[in-house]
């Protein structure tokens, strides 16, 4: 438990507790300051100005809309990872929750953040003043470098194994989450494009009505599918190798 002295002599315990804490507070920050302060909405937007003061107003739909991101949906698992693991450590890589697949798919989740993000939408819009870089470096950039390094090369894992079996047996449960919420925010996004208002859809690359650079709405929704697949697969790969090659290097020493 979090009580025992000897835990707190674990300095890699003050890392996930630190980063957790961070990111679970700018995400409380970018939910909680706009209801405190008032919600904006930045002038370039695609749609009429009666639904951007409908959206400035309604309070619910701007926390529905802010919590079906999925950068705050993959801070959200990092963050609550991270705090879990910080305060029960000998649970860490043995039970189910802070379990090596566990950790490994939340690293691959929020690795897609950070590519998608500053691949695809931050050469698309950028920030337009100090907070929102702000909260744009932690949820993109410092958040998932802090889960990919210590899920690499700090947390201990007893479950690793080589790819084919990882491929067989746990590849394809990565899969459900980002098709859930895909399924989820494609209707959403529908229903409100329909109905005229705020923020139908979270990314461009969802938007099938919008064409973007050149290219219909329609096609950007398969490249995503296609590279957000790939990525899945990739990256899942990618840190399982790495982790099983560190793994034996260990048991050879």
């Amino acid at each position: 438990m979090f009580y025992q002295k000897e835990i707190w002599k674990d300095w890699r315990v003050y890392y996930k507790l630190f980063f957790g804490g961070l990111i679970g507070a700018v995400c409380l920050y970018g939910w909680i300051s706009p209801l405190v302060n008032g919600i904006t909405i930045p002038s370039n937007v695609e749609w009429s100005n009666e639904a951007s003061q409908n959206f400035m107003k309604d309070k619910g739909d701007f926390t529905f809309n802010y919590f079906s991101f999925f950068t705050i949906q993959t801070n959200i698992l990092v963050w609550v990872w991270l705090l879990a693991a910080g305060l029960f450590p000998k649970y860490e890589g043995k039970n189910k929750w802070l379990g090596y697949n566990m950790a490994l798919a939340i690293t691959v989740y929020i690795s897609i953040t950070f590519l998608i993000y500053n691949a695809m939408l931050l050469p698309a819009g950028q920030p337009t003043n100090a907070k929102g870089w702000f909260l744009t470096v932690i949820q993109h950039m410092v958040c998932p470098i802090a889960m990919i390094v210590y899920f690499l090369f700090m947390m201990p894992k007893n479950e690793i194994t080589p790819n084919r079996q990882y491929w067989n047996k746990q590849v394809w449960k990565l899969y459900f989450y980002p098709i859930l919420w895909g399924i989820f925010n494609m209707i959403r996004g529908e229903f409100r494009w329909q109905a005229g208002k705020a923020y139908p859809y979270q990314y461009f690359f969802l938007n099938v009505h919008k064409p973007f650079a050149g290219l219909p709405g329609a096609a950007w929704f398969v490249i995503a599918i296609i590279i957000i697949a790939g990525l899945v697969f990739g990256l899942a790969t990618l840190y399982n190798t790495i982790c099983y090659k560190l793994g034996q290097r260990k048991l050879q020493k």
